[in-house]
């Protein structure tokens, strides 16, 4: 029986793209979804709150 006695923590695994693409992303995606809440469909806010998601989606589609 082998037993495994190595308490060395495990490599660091890069990541596959910045972080800081997915927190700008979910930081949109609240933004977006305070702004669903509280605006109609066809105000001004509400219509670049959607836009601007939109953009943080294609930052992150273009790495990946």
């Amino acid at each position: 029986m082998k037993t495994d006695t190595d308490d060395s923590p495990p490599e660091a695994v890069e990541p596959p793209f910045d972080p800081a693409l997915v927190a700008d992303l979910l930081r949109q995606l609240d933004k977006t979804v305070r702004a669903h809440q509280m605006y109609p469909s066809h105000n001004a806010q509400y219509i670049r709150t959607v836009e601007n998601l939109r953009i943080a989606f294609r930052a992150v589609w273009d790495e990946t």
